[in-house]
């Protein structure tokens, strides 16, 4: 409890600088509202979920983090990104460390080529560097089925979003979306509710 509130504080003094604003700036502005109350939100639920589950929120939070820099700017830096990484690696054990190496390696081949296919059919990146590696991350944080919800849900939400606004506001199919704020919405969803959605999930399949 003690790591998780002083990695937080961290994380309070790292997210101006990911908005590249003052430390006023930031503080005064509405992504710091809205940060804190993501964060409010999250340990409401951790509390509820159990406490054993903290160890993952100073992961997620610096995902919101680069959720909202990314819905504000439809970019995020490098070193940022780095970050969020390195908040990964207390969520791996040793023993299973180079296995799920392995795999985001593979997984990550698999991306490349369908952001190399997508670019081919759009005329342009359907699918950023930044979101490549954020999927591979969330592989590594949550691992296996979970971590499938979530980029599932994150792909589901940024389609029915898109098309949403397509239709209300008439907006261009070339108008692209930021799709880390989608990636964080569903790893958070993965967290929460990954066991009773896969399990709906089976019982669809399986016609019970």
């Amino acid at each position: 409890m003690i790591l998780t509130l002083a990695l937080g504080v961290g994380i309070l003094c790292w997210a101006p600088r990911a908005f590249e604003l003052s430390t006023r700036e930031f503080y005064s502005s509405k992504w710091s509202k809205i940060l804190v109350a993501c964060w409010v939100g999250l340990l409401t639920g951790f509390m509820t979920i159990g406490r054993e589950q903290l160890m993952i929120f100073p992961w997620l939070s610096t995902l919101l983090v680069l959720a909202l820099v990314d819905a504000r700017s439809k970019s995020v830096r490098v070193i940022d990104l780095c970050i969020m990484s390195a908040a990964v690696v207390p969520l791996l054990s040793m023993r299973a460390l180079g296995q799920v190496v392995v795999l985001s390696g593979l997984f990550l081949l698999i991306l490349m080529a369908v952001k190399i296919t997508l670019k081919k059919i759009y005329k342009q990146d359907a699918l950023g560097g930044a979101d490549v590696w954020v999927i591979v991350m969330i592989l590594m944080a949550l691992g296996g089925k979970p971590a499938m919800v979530a980029v599932y849900s994150g792909v589901i939400l940024s389609a029915i979003t898109g098309g949403f606004l397509m239709i209300v506001h008439g907006r261009s199919g070339k108008t692209t979306l930021p799709f880390i704020p989608f990636l964080a919405l569903g790893a958070v969803i993965a967290t929460f509710f990954s066991e009773p959605i896969l399990t709906a999930y089976t019982n669809f399949i399986t016609m019970q």
